[in-house]
């Protein structure tokens, strides 16, 4: 019985193999399309695109210390440029304005110090003698320290108006490239 159903299994086996080899007819192929053109020689340029990020080894962020109106850009994309080179000037009218104001409040200042040192050095003897008021003498004095002190006030808004007269002119803080590589070397940004 054994061997009948060996033999019974491999028939069956064969009969699947036989129906599965069965092969389709085989279809001619037609003729193919090809477009021919004409040869030319003549020079190709050769490009190529990469992804990539460019960093230099010395990064610098330059940004404007002061707010105003864009008056010129004096630097080229992707130039070399030199430490202190001029890249850009933001307007500086309104801040010479400024600065002649400061001036003036300054000189003003300057003034009033010098009135209240003039009081304060006539009070002094009469002061003495009793013609005036130690009082007034002590409020002499203490306007012209006031005055002093606004002399010094003064003067520190003036420094303030010259920086940010000069802060209106964007240099390089570094030497490299701006923008993009340096012909023949490394990116400096």
């Amino acid at each position: 019985m054994k061997n009948f159903a060996d033999t019974r299994f491999l028939l069956l086996a064969a009969l699947c193999l036989l129906s599965a080899c069965k092969s389709e007819p085989q279809r001619e192929a037609g003729p193919i399309d090809v477009v021919v053109t004409e040869v030319l020689q003549r020079d190709v340029p050769i490009t190529g695109e990469w992804v990539g990020t460019l960093e230099g080894q010395i990064t610098a962020q330059i940004r404007a210390r002061v707010t105003g109106y864009l008056h010129a850009r004096r630097y080229k994309e992707g130039s070399y440029v030199r430490q202190g080179d001029l890249l850009f000037l933001i307007d500086p009218r309104p801040y010479l304005a400024a600065l002649e104001q400061v001036k003036g409040q300054l000189e003003r200042q300057q003034a009033l110090l010098k009135m209240s040192e003039i009081n304060v050095a006539r009070y002094t003897p009469l002061a003495k003698e009793g013609a005036v008021s130690q009082r007034e003498l002590d409020n002499a004095t203490q306007l012209r320290d006031a005055n002093a002190a606004a002399v010094l006030s003064a003067k520190a808004n003036l420094d303030q108006a010259i920086l940010n007269l000069q802060w209106t002119k964007v240099e390089s803080p570094i030497d490299g490239s701006q923008g993009g590589p340096r012909p023949g070397g490394r990116s400096h940004q």
